[in-house]
């Protein structure tokens, strides 16, 4: 219509398969778009509204879920693409280190660093400091890759002052993150990490900073360690739960770092307690 884009719109690969098919509203994308791997199954899918994105789903080629992403208001476009961004660049740098077991990159673009806290990068690394001595590294590190992409994608978030929520998916269906952002007075948001269904770990933060920290050690989830933190970012306390009663000597720490206090517990009941 006079040069400009308006209803449904479909491309192919040249095998004749569709490569991509929507919608445009008076030149601007609109509605439900889709895009497919060359062989026919779906890539991405997102919905659109209002020349912002809502919700965007991606699958890997075994037609399982990758990613699931809610916008709440909704996300621009610049930013959507620099969340595609974060993607492909964690994805290579994944790749790079399957072959060559090399740590470094993951986090030297200075465009991705500036949406990661001082306190994320300091946590990276010593991640990598510790799991380049173990057997198990190779797996770690894609850990913390996968949980990386989640966390730079709520900073976007966060940064252009959006609601939303991110579902990450392993390549066999798992589960394995979800993030939720919520602005009002304050920022918040948690995020789950998940193991063969299972969660593993819970993060708190509040305007950006970790406040809490959950980790379950049995199958039941009935046992878990607990960390909390000052908003500056020290250790505030250390404690564990078993059968989620309070259990073993709890630690309290001041701003320096020093120990304050600990409590020892019992089934849930307070049994000692020492000041320093």
């Amino acid at each position: 219509m006079n040069g400009i884009r308006d209803g449904a719109w479909r491309m192919w690969f040249d095998n004749g398969h569709i490569a991509q098919q929507g919608f445009y509203k008076q030149g601007q994308i609109d509605g439900t778009w889709t895009s497919y791997f060359m062989n026919g199954k779906v890539d991405k899918i997102s919905v659109w509204e209002n020349k912002k994105i809502k919700k965007w789903e991606t699958f890997y080629t075994n037609e399982k879920k990758e990613f699931l992403m809610e916008f709440g208001e909704g996300l621009s476009d610049t930013n959507f693409l620099f969340i595609q961004r974060i993607i492909n660049e964690i994805d290579k740098a994944k790749l790079k280190f399957m072959i060559s077991t090399q740590m470094e990159g993951l986090v030297k673009d200075t465009e991705l660093q500036k949406y990661l806290s001082k306190q994320h990068n300091q946590m990276l690394e010593k991640q990598y400091k510790e799991y380049a001595k173990t057997p198990q590294s190779k797996e770690k590190f894609l850990e913390i890759a996968d949980w990386m992409k989640v966390t730079l994608i709520g900073n976007v978030l966060k940064k252009n002052e959006k609601e939303g929520v991110v579902f990450y998916y392993n390549y066999t269906g798992d589960l394995i993150q979800e993030a939720h952002y919520i602005n009002h007075s304050e920022e918040k948001r948690y995020i789950n990490q998940y193991r063969k269904h299972k969660l593993i770990t819970q993060y708190n933060y509040v305007n950006e900073n970790l406040v809490f920290k959950c980790e379950w050690t049995n199958k039941k989830q009935t046992n878990f360690k607990v960390t909390g933190y000052y908003i500056v970012g020290a250790v505030e306390y250390t404690g564990q739960f078993k059968q989620n009663k309070k259990s073993g000597t709890w630690k309290y720490f001041d701003l320096d770092g020093n120990l304050k206090k600990e409590v020892g517990y019992k089934n849930g009941v307070l049994k000692s307690e020492k000041i320093f």
